[in-house]
This record gives C-alpha cells, sequence and structure tokens, in this order.
C-alpha cells in the first residue's frame, strides 16, 4: 500500500498510483476533504495548496520549454474541464462552475508606454508556434481590432500613465490563452518533509496579498469583477534589472463565485529556513526552506 499526501504533488501521484493498479491511502493532519483546500477555513493551514486560485500562463518570454509545458497541461486542464461538465450536474449557485480551469485570460501591464524585454521575447516565441494571434497588444491597431471580434476587446483595458511622468499610456498585452485555476492546484512544497530527495527541486516563499469581498447586492462591481469581464491583471512596477530579474509586479484576479476578489505584491519575499534534517540531498548553509 502506498502512502501520499494531498498536496497537487500528493494527489497526482495517488492518481498515478491507482492506474497502475496500487492501493493508495492519502493522509495529512488537515480534513481537506471537508475543508475543500478553502483559505479562509482554518488559519493554521499553510499548504501552498490552500489558496482561492492560481494564475496559468504560458508567457515565459525565451524559456520555450516552459511554454511549450503549460500549453501542454492547458489542454489537459480543458478536457478536465468537460469531463467534470458530463460527470456531475450543473451547481445550484448560478455564479459558481465546476471548471478548474477558467479562461478569463491575462493582461500583462508594462512598466512604460513601451513593451519589455520579457514580452517581446514572449511574443516572439508565440509567433513561432503559430499562437500570434492569440496575444492582443493594447497600441496595434490590428491587435485590438482582433480582440474586439473575437469577444476580448473588454479585457483589453487601457492604464494612463499618471501626471508627471511620461505622456499617454502603460503599454499592456491581453493574452488569451492566459486565466486561473482554482485550488487545490497549486505546488506543495511540503513534499520536502516526506520526501527529502525532493530539496532541489521544491522551496517555497511567503509574498504579500490582500482578499476583499464584494457584496453581490452590488450588481456593478459584481458584474465588473467577473472572470467574464475582467481578466487576471499583472503590472510590473518597474522594469527588470540589469541582471534580468524582475523587481516587483502587482496582480489582481476576477471576483470568485463568492465574491472574493484578490490582489498581490511579488517583490521581496518571506522565505521560511529552516535547519535541515542530516543526510537532506540539498541545502542551502545546512537549511532548507518550508
Amino acid at each position: 500500500m502506498d502512502e501520499v499526501r494531498p498536496g497537487i504533488f500528493g494527489l497526482s501521484l495517488a492518481l498515478a498510483l491507482k492506474e497502475r493498479g496500487h492501493k493508495v491511502t492519502v493522509f495529512d493532519q488537515h480534513k481537506y476533504d471537508e475543508n475543500g483546500y478553502q483559505p479562509d477555513r482554518h488559519d493554521a493551514i499553510q499548504a501552498a495548496s490552500v489558496d482561492a486560485n492560481k494564475i496559468f500562463r504560458a508567457s515565459y518570454g525565451t524559456k520555450l520549454h516552459y511554454q511549450r509545458l503549460a500549453l501542454e497541461s492547458r489542454d489537459a486542464w480543458r478536457s478536465l474541464n468537460e469531463t467534470l461538465k458530463h460527470e456531475y450536474p450543473p451547481p445550484a449557485d448560478a455564479d459558481a462552475t465546476r471548471d478548474l480551469f477558467v479562461e478569463c485570460g491575462m493582461l500583462r501591464v508594462q512598466p512604460t508606454g513601451a513593451l519589455g524585454a520579457l514580452e517581446k521575447e514572449t511574443l516572439a516565441n508565440m509567433e513561432r508556434a503559430g499562437l500570434r494571434d492569440t496575444q492582443f497588444v493594447e497600441s496595434n491597431a490590428a491587435d485590438r481590432e482582433r480582440a474586439a471580434s473575437r469577444g476580448w476587446g473588454a479585457k483589453l483595458l487601457r492604464f494612463e500613465i499618471p501626471e508627471g511622468s511620461e505622456h499617454g499610456t502603460y503599454e499592456a498585452v491581453l493574452d488569451s490563452l492566459a486565466g486561473l485555476t482554482k485550488c487545490s492546484q497549486a505546488s506543495g512544497s511540503f513534499s520536502t518533509q516526506l520526501l527529502p530527495e525532493l530539496s532541489y527541486h521544491l522551496e517555497s516563499s511567503g509574498g504579500s496579498i490582500a482578499t476583499f469581498k464584494i457584496d453581490r447586492t452590488d450588481k456593478f462591481l459584481w458584474d465588473k469583477y467577473s472572470p467574464e469581464q475582467f481578466p487576471v491583471l499583472t503590472w510590473k512596477s518597474a522594469p527588470r534589472d540589469g541582471n534580468g530579474k524582475d523587481t516587483g509586479s502587482v496582480y489582481a484576479f476576477p471576483r470568485t463565485s463568492d465574491g472574493l476578489v484578490k490582489i498581490g505584491y511579488r517583490g521581496i519575499k518571506f522565505t521560511n529556513f529552516q535547519p535541515a534534517p542530516s543526510g537532506t540531498p540539498f541545502t542551502q548553509g545546512d537549511q532548507w526552506q518550508l
């Protein structure tokens, strides 16, 4: 009998083992079968899979292998959505959906009025893959027209650059291949505590997020921030530094069916280093990240 934990790696492993004829037991200290991995059910639950949603994207600049893996997984997510629609009745809540992958798109707002290097690299790779028509650049008239004809025009938002700086609007790219996945579809770094051999491949860090709840009776906000009207949005607060590293960005999600809007900041992160057990294959100064 094989025993695994219920993070994304554990559940994926459980399914793979079961398909191969193994008897599998999923165990954990938390009752995820009852709380559904929802972050507001218990403050003490810290697993990475405990969250409302995660960004899905295939935009990785020159990292073509990431793009290919993401697009391959996108097909799998869409197939899973179709399976769920056929195997389960529609949710009672009209605003809810059984889709695990929500194809709301992602608007990548630039730090200036011009495309950054990462965006140029991403667009070039999308073109090589024959997918340039899925990307809509705000300043490109042909892209705006194509976005409107395909029903994406309302999500190609424009943001004016504040007075006192350069004139115009921030450049942006709307990626119609992107969107969000519902949890528990996040990575699980706690797996290293059971299998230290994963220490080289997994690490975790904490960012800063704020969650707001929209009142369902406020129809204007409820509709404005729905996945049908609002994309995942990211804005880089500054261009990449001389080493090609991002120095921080803000991101926001469409509301959930419960009205939750998550806004986060990616910059300097909290990293929880702890002494690593003896014999751990990979450490940083005899410590690892939990």
